[in-house]
């Protein structure tokens, strides 16, 4: 009997740690980058839970191993370069990225406000707690 993992996960940074905590279904788990307890690296640390994850799996698994495991993102979320890491880092466990057409939570998002069309503006590390640079991808 083949075995599933799923989870699903949403890792953002200081900025919309409230908001998320407020609106995620409790399906969901909040990855807060950047924060005490959170990682610094959310690649990083999305890699060593999957072989965490795998190991784990692998030995529950009848036949002792897992196979095709994949991980799916919003492809805007992330740069082709840290994808290919990521692909070339879990290609040797049969798995991969998997990146849907379109992002799943604007397909059953109602009522979801416009677009800002406001220009974007620094705010000063007074409101923000943060350095410009340090919250830029």
């Amino acid at each position: 009997m083949p075995t599933v993992l799923s989870t699903s996960l949403r890792v953002t940074k200081g900025a919309n740690w409230v908001q998320a905590e407020r609106e995620l279904d409790p399906l969901w788990t909040l990855i807060q980058a950047g924060s005490p307890d959170g990682p610094k690296d959310w690649i990083e640390w999305l890699l060593v839970s999957f072989y965490r994850d795998f190991r784990e799996a692998k030995l529950r698994s009848t036949q002792g191993r897992v196979k095709g495991v994949r991980i799916g993102i919003d492809a805007r979320m992330l740069s082709h370069e840290k994808s290919l890491v990521i692909n070339a880092k879990i290609s040797s466990l049969d798995s991969k990225m998997v990146y849907p057409p379109q992002n799943l939570v604007d397909l059953i998002w109602k009522n979801k406000p416009p677009k800002s069309k406001a220009p974007v503006f620094k705010q000063e590390i007074e409101y923000t707690g943060n350095l410009l640079a340090s919250v830029l991808f």
